[in-house]
């Protein structure tokens, strides 16, 4: 399964530095820390080598990097092109992936909720990505 993620350059040299891609805690919001454990809770359940640790977030489409949103304005990073089994891979809704509860998995659930805007914004989130998963690097400065 071809996947992406985008990593700050600091990330990115840590990573090549440790020989693998890994979540970063530090990274996270305190509001979104529960629900990051939720996550984590459910690639426990779901996704079998998985060994611990934060998510590495991943898009299931490669990115615009012409688009902002994707690192503070000016800032160096890199999208990473990944190829991944697609048992190391769990696959949730952009918008919703937040929402702590055991259907957020079930599309048809979904839709019946005003919130969802009733188009699939797929992403994905692995455990640790070993650097020979990683086929494609694209460095970029965040508009």
């Amino acid at each position: 399964m071809k996947c992406w993620t985008i990593q700050t350059v600091e990330g990115w040299n840590q990573a090549q530095a440790n020989g693998f891609l890994k979540g970063n805690p530090e990274c996270v919001w305190p509001d979104c820390m529960q629900s990051y454990g939720w996550m984590m809770g459910q690639m426990k359940k779901r996704i079998p080598r998985y060994e611990g640790g934060f998510p590495v977030w991943l898009w299931t489409k490669r990115p615009d990097l012409r688009c902002n949103g994707k690192l503070p304005k000016g800032e160096r990073g890199v999208l990473l092109e990944v190829q991944l089994d697609e048992d190391e891979v769990l696959i949730s809704d952009f918008q919703a992936w937040h929402i702590v509860w055991e259907r957020i998995f079930d599309y048809v659930e979904l839709r019946r909720y005003e919130y969802w805007s009733g188009k699939e914004d797929l992403q994905a989130v692995a455990g640790m990505i070993r650097m020979e998963k990683i086929k494609l690097l694209t460095a970029f400065t965040a508009r």
